[in-house]
């Protein structure tokens, strides 16, 4: 891996939902700061020329992002796995291939990873809307104000509930790549056994600025 790794790898496991990839890559492109990167991962769904047609549009316009094709449909867990193989950036942003980056999160995620040095793991706020993303009908926030869980038992119970959706969670990459696995495919969200393994030695901080939108009138695949 280049020692010129960008600070975050937006990571986008992509099975069908073509229509919603690009407003969220033109959230991630709208971003207050430039060091990132995004990868894609395309895991055999039906839309698949459509999902490479829509990627390579803005990879013609912006060599942050990355394609990538599974040879084989790996499933959730294999292909989460996958982008974090992918990834060359020091901390990883999740995001589900239909929901949207909130304005100003890179940033918010920069500035913590900037004052918390031991950080693996970010407990995002996030909101919800229907239509546009300026219909919001719900925003979820787990605290009123800033948290910080050193490693160990209570960051992992503060995480564990807190990460099942999967837009705006932020992972340590190395530590996450460190501990991957095939032993709970299809058991638990592959988010939780990362999670829970990072926060046994690196700390957990949640972020009461929103990190990430989430569509709510979309088709769960």
């Amino acid at each position: 891996m280049s020692d010129e790794r960008p600070l975050i790898s937006v990571c986008i496991p992509a099975y069908n939902r073509a229509e919603h990839l690009a407003p969220l890559l033109e959230s991630i492109r709208a971003q207050g700061m430039d060091d990132w990167e995004c990868v894609i991962a395309e895991d055999g769904s039906p839309q698949r020329e459509r999902i490479r047609e829509v990627t390579r549009s803005y990879m013609d316009r912006d060599p942050r992002i990355r394609y990538h094709e599974n040879a084989r449909t790996l499933g959730y867990d294999g292909n989460f796995r996958e982008l974090v193989s992918l990834a060359r950036g020091r901390f990883l942003f999740i995001m589900g291939n239909d929901d949207l980056v909130h304005p100003g999160a890179f940033v918010a995620v920069a500035d913590a990873i900037a004052r918390y040095p031991r950080l693996g793991v970010i407990l995002r706020a996030f909101a919800c809307f229907r239509g546009e993303p300026s219909n919001v009908i719900q925003v979820s926030r787990y605290y009123a104000k800033e948290c910080h869980f050193p490693a160990g038992r209570d960051a992992i119970l503060a995480s564990y509930r807190r990460l099942v959706a999967m837009s705006g969670i932020v992972l340590h990459r190395d530590a996450a790549f460190a501990v991957a696995t095939t032993r709970w495919d299809g058991t638990l969200f592959y988010q939780l056994w990362l999670a829970g393994n990072i926060l046994c030695e690196h700390d957990l901080v949640y972020l009461p600025q929103l990190l990430a939108l989430f569509r709510k009138d979309g088709v769960p695949e």
